[in-house]
């Protein structure tokens, strides 16, 4: 028999003690799972707990990329971990590229997972399927950058007694034709139009009035 006895009680308590003794000496135990970081993941994280000066070290997060010279762990200093230093930069994309006729919508975002949307000046369309660019994990836009192409308007339709000019296959944003009516004859409405941003024209096809001159043959004789 053992010469004092040792209750349950007893053992509860020295239990507690070596518990005790172990957190405050840092021998086991001492910290916590370490930080999550929002760039990076710990490459080894398993257990509760961790021991003093304990390294646990992390890797970037697709879309991040490590810094030059700067350590990518922390470390477990007596019961709370080191202040994780940033170690890793979002992966970043160049300039997204100059759009003819058109612009980037504000704000732009150059880092991963970013997305830049573009658009045209008032009487161009985009004529891409896309119009817009992400950036990408290796740092690269997608897509292309969109053409902006101005708006075509149909040809003027001709009017009875008069012309248009100029005449041509295709008339675009801004393109302006001129009417004008036959010798003696009075233009009625507007002589000018302007092909809008729409596609149409500015306004109606003018019209040409007045008495039309009847031009006679004088140099054959007349019969009696």
């Amino acid at each position: 028999m053992f010469p004092y006895s040792f209750s349950i009680g007893h053992f509860v308590t020295a239990l507690c003690l070596f518990y005790l003794v172990s957190s405050l000496t840092g021998t086991e135990g001492a910290c916590d799972p370490p930080p999550r970081l929002s760039y990076a993941v710990a490459k080894s994280d398993f257990g509760s707990t961790f021991e003093n000066n304990r390294k646990i070290y992390y890797d970037c997060l697709p879309g991040y990329r490590s810094i030059p010279g700067m350590n990518k762990y922390v470390t477990c200093l007596g019961s709370s971990w080191s202040d994780p230093l940033i170690f890793c930069e979002a992966v970043k994309c160049g300039n997204p590229g100059e759009i003819q006729n058109g612009q980037i919508e504000e704000p732009i975002n150059q880092t991963f997972g970013s997305r830049v949307v573009f658009k045209c000046n008032t009487g161009y369309n985009i004529i891409n399927k896309l119009n817009y660019r992400d950036c990408q994990i290796n740092g690269e836009w997608s897509n292309t950058v969109p053409i902006c192409e101005a708006q075509m308007c149909p040809p003027p339709t001709a009017i009875t007694d008069g012309d248009f000019s100029p005449q041509k296959d295709d008339y675009l944003y801004q393109n302006t034709v001129t009417f004008k009516c036959n010798k003696g004859l009075t233009l009625v409405g507007t002589a000018a139009l302007v092909c809008t941003a729409h596609g149409n024209w500015s306004s109606e096809e003018p019209n040409c009035r007045g008495e039309k001159l009847l031009l006679l043959n004088c140099s054959s004789p007349l019969h009696r």
